[in-house]
């Protein structure tokens, strides 16, 4: 594969950036679904996105990644689930004593 201008060193840049997020959410699947700190389907979602990015990974001509739209859509999903589950810390001011008169 020749690196030229014509886009060549990007797709291969992109293709190969694939391998540690494939990492990255296989690591995310086995905490999830052994700890359950993340609901179960999300866990599953991480390992189905892990396999695909491993697999895209494995095609380094390919000009189409659809792995990437899988990984966004996991990545909005568990951004949306732990958005509405935290726990909302309202900052409430307390008002300080007042000095005490000498």
């Amino acid at each position: 594969m020749p690196i030229d201008g014509g886009g060549n060193l990007t797709t291969l840049a992109t293709v190969i950036s694939m391998y540690p997020l494939a990492l990255l959410l296989a690591a995310v699947a086995v905490l999830a679904l052994r700890t359950r700190i993340l609901p179960r389907w999300l866990g599953y979602g991480a390992a189905v996105t892990a396999a695909a990015l491993a697999i895209n990974a494995g095609f380094l001509h390919a000009t189409i990644v659809p792995a990437f739209l899988l990984f966004v859509i996991w990545t909005l999903a568990a951004s949306v689930t732990l958005f509405i589950k935290a726990p909302s810390r309202a900052v409430h001011p307390t008002p300080s004593p007042a000095p005490a008169a000498p």
